[in-house]
C-alpha cells in the first residue's frame, strides 16, 4: 500500500467543513474590504449641498400629487 501524501488543496477540497469555513472566511474578508473605504471616504459620508431628499409618499409613488393631477388633466 502507497502512503499518500494530501496536500494542501486535495486536503481543502475532500474537507467539506474546511472548504465552508474558508469560503465564508473569504467573502467576509472580500466584503470587509470593499466596505470599509467608504467610511473613510468624504464623498460618502458628508451631505450634498442644495439635494433634498424624497418624502416617503413621493418615494412610494414616484411622482407628487400635483403633477399627477396636472398629467391627467392635460389628457382629457
Amino acid at each position: 500500500m502507497a502512503n499518500k501524501h494530501v496536500g494542501g488543496h486535495e486536503k481543502i477540497e475532500t474537507n467539506n467543513f474546511l472548504m465552508i469555513v474558508l469560503v465564508l472566511l473569504t467573502v467576509l474578508v472580500g466584503g470587509i474590504v470593499e466596505i470599509v473605504p467608504l467610511f473613510f471616504q468624504r464623498s460618502t459620508t458628508q451631505a450634498v449641498e442644495g439635494l433634498k431628499p424624497y418624502t416617503p409618499l413621493q418615494l412610494a409613488g414616484g411622482t407628487s400629487i400635483s403633477a399627477r393631477a396636472a398629467t391627467t388633466a392635460t389628457r382629457r
